[in-house]
């Protein structure tokens, strides 16, 4: 698989030379399509489409481009070291990192990829990848094409700022504060790593309040039953819950299982892990007996402030849904 592509791959695009130069590497043609077809759909060119075993030598080889699109498979074990190793090349050059990984395999990438320099994608649809890789690009919203532009590039824009909303709503029922987020652009939404702190913290200790919430998590996959699951989707609460009853359980939680979670498609998902934790709500934790694995945890004062609405909603005699 090697083909070099300075124009476009479909009828009736436009590319020109200077447009930002993409890698796709990929062992499925159909994946690979699917990478090249974002790459053209926001006004980029295919700098070339290669094989997984073939990353190593080209990112050394290759001189000019402005970004990769990584379509990983069910045995890209070694793949996802050999992008670590090339994490530091990719970082110096600016280039954006976009990496669509199998469920199967997510936890093992979110351990050993910088969440700084990835973005990172799980089951994409089309819109999803090339959202993503526009805004990784940092390209304005009004290049993008029609389909990213009326469906996923807005929810992307205005997702940072409904997590620096939650963020500032939980902040007044906690008695510490929360920091909002520092950017309301997806671009510049970053994870961030912390020293493993003391597990559980001592903020909830009533197991009964673990029962109370799994019973809450019932109830939301209750109305999936009868409502389109879309209609009342809430990634954001439905994380908090699911992460405060494991708190109170002294359960960890990985990447993968939160994206279960959430009860949403796992590239959006990964999108609200990675905006919440860089609000301070989430906490990114190392596994300390497999380093393929991190935990998310919820930030002692995200803890602090959901026993305290649980508490006042209980007061006030509402039903918690």
């Amino acid at each position: 698989m090697d083909e070099w592509c300075n124009g476009s791959s479909q009828a009736g695009d436009v590319v020109y030379d200077d447009a930002p130069a993409i890698l796709v590497f990929s062992n499925a043609e159909t994946s690979a399509q699917a990478a090249k077809d974002a790459v053209i759909a926001i006004g980029a060119r295919v700098a070339g489409s290669y094989a997984l075993d073939e990353i190593d030598a080209r990112l050394e080889a290759q001189l000019g481009y402005d970004g990769i699109f990584v379509e990983l498979d069910e045995h890209a074990d070694s793949v996802i070291e050999t992008l670590a190793r090339n994490l530091g090349t990719l970082s110096a050059r600016h280039a954006a990192t976009i990496i669509n990984a199998p469920l199967s395999l997510l936890d093992q990438v979110a351990a050993r990829l910088d969440g700084r320099l990835v973005n990172l994608l799980c089951e994409p649809s089309a819109g999803d990848r090339i959202a993503t890789l526009a805004l990784s690009l940092r390209r304005d919203a009004m290049q993008f094409s029609d389909v990213a532009t009326d469906s996923d590039t807005g929810q992307l824009a205005k997702l940072a700022d409904e997590v620096a909303r939650i963020a500032q709503a939980l902040s007044r029922l906690s008695p510490r504060e929360i920091e909002p987020a520092p950017s309301s652009r997806m671009s510049d939404v970053m994870i961030g790593y912390r020293a493993d702190p003391i597990f559980p913290p001592a903020v909830v200790v009533d197991r009964s309040r673990a029962r109370e919430i799994r019973n809450i998590i019932r109830q939301r996959r209750l109305r999936d039953q009868f409502f389109d699951s879309e209609l009342f989707a809430d990634p954001a609460w439905d994380m908090l819950l699911d992460l405060m009853a494991a708190r109170i359980e002294g359960v960890e939680v990985a990447v993968s299982s939160l994206c279960i979670a959430a009860a949403v498609p796992p590239t959006t998902a990964l999108r609200w892990i990675k905006t919440m934790t860089d609000a301070g709500l989430f906490e990114r934790c190392a596994d300390p007996g497999d380093g393929r694995r991190i935990f998310i945890r919820l930030a002692d004062k995200t803890a602090a402030a959901l026993d305290a609405y649980l508490d006042a909603a209980k007061k006030a005699g509402g039903a918690i849904i």
